[in-house]
């Protein structure tokens, strides 16, 4: 879609924007969800009987062309099997705009991840499978979601078998300007994260920017307090989902919203995954834990990496004897040491911190065949995956005293529950 087109269709849809009472046409279940953008609630359509979770944003901290611009995107883009359905239903009220979306009946991604522990393998790559390909298709449209995260990642069945992209208040047209993020934002590419001390400013910021302050409120909203510590965990409201300080969150250079940003996020988040936990805070040199990846990162580069490419030009993983021909100079960092050759190369293909060369989500389906978990030594089971194989619906699992997250620092998530939040089934 292009600008214009979405420019349009927005000015259509104000002209035909409906004026409601919540009350006389929706009965209210209850709340799904809540964030800086406002709420979104459970309800069933009155006269048509269908159950729509509505996005409601409140008119006083929202601008009417923004809340246009996010659901003129999601109808657009909504024909997809792998993102979030959009009902032809849009108002506004005295106090909020709003519009009806399709119910996740079980949740997102964010309430299944196991702190330290993550998910099984087999459904880290159903999630990769279905949003490299809903990706693949927003990025065909030229718009750059720029939100990538469990929260936004919807469960429309148990075991990932049907995953949805949501959330499009963030998504931009490729190209546009936005602002780089201060503060703990692991989803954050290096080239959009900015160091301690970086300048401000950079070209005309009033250029056609009247919603740039939202872009980086919403960008940041990770589940958790900045620490100077990189080894004690991230902590927060859980339930909020997202307490960073607005400090750490003052806007800085502006950046080129592109695809990359978003393969650089789903490699951050199939790390989330598979662990439990976030690789680093911070995408730059400051932060120990990435300053790590990027040294074997490097390392490997000089050593001319595997030397072999798939059809995509993306490299193939190494193979036992590779490793031991480079030897312990070249191992992953901590972090990254229970994951196979396979694993690694996916990493290294989505993590590249040129952006240039950085692999497209279509070419991480290269990925999906084979393990990506490593057996822990001096257990019977296989990682992440043995132990969480036979697990469904609210059953939880104790968390391990060493993993994966554990032998590496790094940050784990601050788990929810596990309960479908309805029992239907996701239809547009």
């Amino acid at each position: 879609m292009s600008s214009l087109a979405l420019e349009e269709l927005c000015h259509l849809t104000a002209q035909s924007l409906t004026s409601l009472e919540l009350r006389d046409h929706f009965r209210v279940i209850r709340q799904l969800g809540e964030g800086s953008y406002g709420e979104v609630l459970l309800a069933i359509h009155k006269e048509k009987g269908t159950p729509m979770a509505l996005k409601l944003c409140p008119r006083r901290s929202s601008s009417k062309l923004s809340f246009l611009r996010e659901y003129c995107v999601s109808l657009s883009l909504s024909a997809h099997p792998s993102i979030i359905g959009v009902f032809g239903i849009v108002f506004q009220t005295p106090l909020l705009f709003g519009f009806a979306q399709e119910v996740a009946a079980w949740g997102d991604l964010f309430q299944i991840i196991l702190p330290q522990v993550g998910v099984p393998p087999l459904w880290a790559q159903r999630v990769l499978s279905q949003l490299s390909l809903a990706l693949d298709f927003l990025h065909s449209k030229a718009l750059v979601h720029r939100d990538v995260k469990p929260e936004n990642v919807l469960l429309c069945g148990p075991e990932c078998r049907r995953i949805k992209l949501s959330d499009f208040g963030l998504t931009k047209h490729r190209g546009s300007r936005v602002r780089g993020t201060r503060g703990p934002v692991p989803y954050s590419a290096p080239e959009l994260t900015i160091e301690e001390g970086e300048g401000e400013g950079g070209g005309d910021e009033g250029e056609g920017l009247s919603d740039i302050g939202s872009d980086v409120t919403a960008t940041a909203d990770i589940n958790g307090n900045a620490n100077a510590n990189v080894n004690v965990n991230v902590s927060g409201n859980a339930k909020a989902k997202g307490n960073v300080p607005a400090a750490s969150l003052s806007p800085g250079p502006w950046r080129l919203a592109l695809p990359s940003l978003d393969s650089w996020a789903l490699g951050v988040l199939t790390f989330c995954l598979l662990t439990g936990c976030f690789p680093w805070e911070r995408s730059c040199p400051s932060d120990p834990l990435y300053r790590d990846f990027i040294r074997w990162f490097e390392s490997r580069d000089s050593a001319g990496g595997t030397g072999r490419t798939g059809s995509s030009g993306v490299e193939l993983p190494a193979d036992e004897d590779e490793n031991e021909k480079w030897g312990s100079a070249h191992l992953p960092p901590a972090q990254f040491r229970s994951f196979t050759p396979l694993a690694l190369s996916l990493f290294r293909g989505l993590l590249t911190p040129n952006p240039q060369v950085r692999a497209t989500p279509r070419e991480a389906l290269e990925y999906l065949r084979g393990p990506w978990v490593n057996e822990r030594e001096g257990e019977g089971e296989g990682g992440v995956e043995g132990e969480r194989g036979g697990e469904t619906g609210g059953e939880r699992e104790e968390e391990r005293g060493e993993g994966v997250g554990n032998s590496a620092k790094t940050q784990p998530f601050i788990s929810l529950s596990v309960e479908p939040v309805l029992e239907i089934h996701c239809e547009h």
